[in-house]
């Protein structure tokens, strides 16, 4: 993704860490850098290790803690998976309540992913506990 393109996917009401979210924060960036870094390292294996739901829910949460809104194309690049497996991980997401998808006031055709009340809450405690 370019940078033009990666600012259109992401647009940012960037605000400061509190706190008692920022080492949840710093918890979830580890994991999901130390993901991407097993991706990397096992090329064509890579396969192996597939868990698109949780890279969905870590990029969001991240996302989400930093102010930044992430659109459906951004998530199904950060799931790390080819596109109609990633749009079906955000719709199984979405259906148990753990996303939300939220239409871009501007385009009405893209709209943006966010976690719901109830994903959140989980992936705080979640990152509380790890």
């Amino acid at each position: 993704m370019s940078h033009g393109e990666e600012a259109d996917a992401a647009r940012s009401t960037a605000r400061p860490l509190s706190a008692d979210i920022a080492p949840l924060v710093a918890r979830a960036e580890a994991i999901y850098a130390a993901r991407r870094t097993r991706t990397d390292s096992f090329g064509e294996d890579a396969d192996l290790f597939g868990e698109p739901s949780w890279d969905l829910l870590l990029d969001l949460y991240i996302a989400h803690e930093r102010g930044v809104e992430i659109n459906v194309s951004r998530s199904v690049a950060a799931s790390g998976v080819p596109t109609t497996t990633g749009l079906r991980y955000i719709a199984l997401l979405t259906d148990r309540g753990l996303l939300c998808r939220v239409a871009d006031p501007f385009d009405r055709r893209r709209h943006f992913l966010t976690l719901s009340d109830r994903g959140l809450s989980i992936m705080r405690a979640l990152l509380k506990k790890i």
